[in-house]
């Protein structure tokens, strides 16, 4: 695979997170500062006003502040930002957990001389087992519908200290300019590692956009 990552220039690329949540029926605020040093690598610090009961940012946290990812990720086989075609943001992201809860994210992403700025809103529930870590993984493929949409759907796990795995299904919408569509389906692949300190939450996220689908050509 050619993947092409560029560096950015000086300390990297700022971007900010400004999401109002309810979740397992607490209401809280997540406020967020971070730079994306080199294409695809984004680096940054999440605050929680407060943490639900049985609730881990990890559950949440990549399907949050990635969406500015569409911006800068890393890019194979002719994939493209999706930025670049107009997205600003998702009508609707759905997290589907294991145990029938879930969760839906709503934002967008304005983009300025100062970089990136997301503003959202996330509702639901979710109950994760008590040696959750802050380590996550999943992959989407986007699919274009038309002018103006695209539909990614995936799946995705958040790991545990005992090994296993807790799997989410995720289903996206994301909108932009009418006049333009995604000329051929592409796969998403991202990588999340945080560590939580309080209601702090310390992140490194990885993000790659790809035309082809890598594994498959591997198992072949």
């Amino acid at each position: 695979m050619s993947v092409r990552i560029s560096t950015s220039r000086g300390k990297g690329i700022p971007f900010s997170i400004d999401v109002q949540a309810n979740i397992n029926k607490t209401e809280f605020t997540i406020v967020g500062l971070g730079t994306v040093s080199v294409r695809g690598v984004y680096q940054g610090l999440l605050n929680f006003s407060e943490l639900p009961p049985s609730f881990h940012p990890v559950v949440v946290s990549a399907y949050v502040y990635s969406i500015c990812c569409y911006a800068n990720a890393a890019t194979g086989n002719g994939a493209l930002n999706l930025m670049d075609m107009g997205v600003s943001g998702y009508t609707e992201r759905s997290l589907k957990f294991p145990d029938g809860h879930s969760i839906k994210i709503r934002g967008n992403v304005e983009r300025s001389l100062n970089g990136f700025g997301f503003n959202g809103e996330m509702h639901g529930s979710v109950s994760v087992p008590d040696d959750i870590i802050g380590h996550s993984f999943y992959t989407t493929f986007l699919q274009p519908e038309g002018a103006g949409r695209i539909v990614g759907k995936g799946e995705g796990s958040c790991f545990c200290e005992s090994g296993k795995d807790f799997p989410v299904q995720i289903e996206t919408i994301h909108a932009f300019d009418r006049g333009k569509s995604l000329p051929k389906p592409q796969f998403r692949i991202v990588t999340d590692h945080g560590a939580l300190d309080g209601l702090s939450y310390n992140f490194t996220l990885h993000s790659v956009l790809d035309r082809a689908n890598t594994m498959l050509k591997v198992s072949s």
